[in-house]
């Protein structure tokens, strides 16, 4: 529990709607961009990943671990996204490995 005392409720709703976003919008470049693997299919022969709703959702949040997310998006606008996205877990995991060692030592 002392986990999610360590960060305030506006940095952890921060975060979930940081990740709502990004999978909103990993599926929507996806959709869109005509070098995506949903629109161009022809140009990837051994498949790729098809970023759904779900399955963006679910890179999203398997981002935050470091395992990764897994198989990138093949358009640039979906990986600059993912890069993008992937320096901001960083950071995020570096602030709440600093507040909860902070937390852990220092008494109340």
């Amino acid at each position: 529990m002392s986990l999610f005392l360590s960060l305030q409720k506006e940095v952890w709703y921060g975060l979930m709607a940081a990740v709502a976003v990004v999978s909103i919008l990993l599926w929507a470049l996806d959709r869109f961009s005509p070098y995506s693997y949903h629109n161009n299919k022809d140009a990837y022969p051994e498949g790729a990943r098809d970023f759904t709703l779900g399955e963006s959702i679910w890179f999203a949040l398997t981002s935050l671990t470091p395992q990764g997310g897994g198989e990138c998006p093949k358009a640039l606008s979906g990986r600059v996204l993912v890069a993008a996205y992937w320096l901001f877990i960083v950071l995020m995991l570096a602030t709440l490995t600093a507040n909860l060692a902070a937390f852990l030592t220092v008494e109340r």
